[in-house]
């Protein structure tokens, strides 16, 4: 178990600065008084990206099972996730705003305005399982979660695990919350400020970094 969740734990430090939840918890701490959507959110997020990642293992321990070049499959499959990554990289790396230019704002993170908790919650479970960037990381850690170990039990915990990891950029700022109560609103607001400048460039490099070790780890696997 300790294995399956150490090799799939670069991609869950880079999914905190990858992916763009880490944009939305902030605004909706900031702009809502009450933390109702924030909780919808998260909840959705969470059940969106174990649902994900549970199909991804399930299927690769199916097709491992079912085939007996099932292995060169899977790790063929790695790689172009890999690829597809290191392609969203360099597609963010292009939208980077320029100097003296203002970061242009999501559509979906404007509707936090005057979101539901039950919109928020489907937001959040469909930015962990729709969007493809976020999607092809959980995929990518289901995938290597499967291939370091066969023992479901030990792929559930390792999952559960790395869904924690990965998903502490919006896990943080409700913990900021609940320990700092309002003291903890204008940090916040200045960190989605500065995120936001910097999304698109952070977000370049660490997809990079991420393609790049999924395609090594299935080489090398």
């Amino acid at each position: 178990m300790l294995t399956a969740f150490l090799t799939a734990l670069p991609i869950a430090l880079g999914t905190i600065l990858a992916t763009a939840p880490v944009l939305a918890v902030p605004l909706l701490l900031v702009t809502r008084p009450d933390r109702a959507p924030l909780h919808g959110f998260i909840a959705g997020w969470l059940a969106g990206f174990l649902a994900l990642g549970g199909i991804t293992i399930g299927f690769a321990d199916f097709v491992t099972l079912a085939t007996d070049s099932a292995e060169l499959g899977l790790e063929g499959l790695r790689i172009l996730l890999g690829l597809a990554l290191l392609v969203f990289a360099w597609r963010k790396w292009q939208k980077r705003p320029l100097p003296g230019e203002d970061p242009e704002t999501p559509g979906w993170m404007r509707r936090f305005d005057t979101i539901t908790p039950g919109s928020a919650a489907l937001i959040g479970a469909g930015l962990a399982t729709i969007n493809p960037k976020n999607a092809l990381l959980v995929i990518s850690a289901g995938l290597a979660i499967a291939a370091a170990t066969p023992a479901p039990i030990d792929q559930a915990i390792a999952f559960v695990l790395h869904t924690l990891v990965a998903s502490a950029g919006i896990l943080a700022p409700l913990l900021a919350v609940l320990l700092l109560g309002d003291r903890a609103a204008a940090p916040l607001d200045s960190l989605r400020n500065a995120v936001a400048r910097h999304n698109a460039t952070v977000m370049a490099a660490v997809l990079s970094i991420i393609g790049l070790l999924v395609i090594r780890a299935a080489l090398c696997g």
